[in-house]
């Protein structure tokens, strides 16, 4: 049963990446003026499909400055498996960059008792 349940998330992995890659490659079609109207960063829609969901205020609110941008841009070449010891996958790179992994206490979250 276990060995089902690996397959078919697997399986869902797979078919949410490929459609994430598909809207990427239509999306990038799109001219700036396009992707800017319904709030996709082309800079993040390049970066891949890892750095999913593209938002363009996800950019600027969440401040990906060039620091984190490039932090984000080094895990994406990193494997799945180096990755998993971080405790991170790929599909949460940009989340893990912007606010940190689940369980690690931000230096600026930490307060004195």
């Amino acid at each position: 049963m276990k060995l089902l349940r690996t397959i078919l998330k697997g399986y869902e992995n797979y078919m949410i990446r490929k459609g994430r890659e598909h809207a990427r490659t239509l999306l990038l079609t799109r001219s700036d003026r396009a992707l800017e109207d319904l709030g996709f960063s082309r800079y993040l829609l390049e970066s891949g499909a890892d750095a999913w969901p593209w938002h363009a205020a996800e950019e600027t609110q969440s401040g990906l400055d060039v620091e984190r941008l490039q932090a984000i841009q080094q895990l994406q070449a990193v494997n799945s498996r180096d990755l998993q010891d971080l405790g991170i996958t790929h599909g949460s790179i940009t989340t893990s960059v912007v606010l940190g992994r689940p369980g690690i206490e931000r230096e600026m979250d930490r307060k004195v008792a």
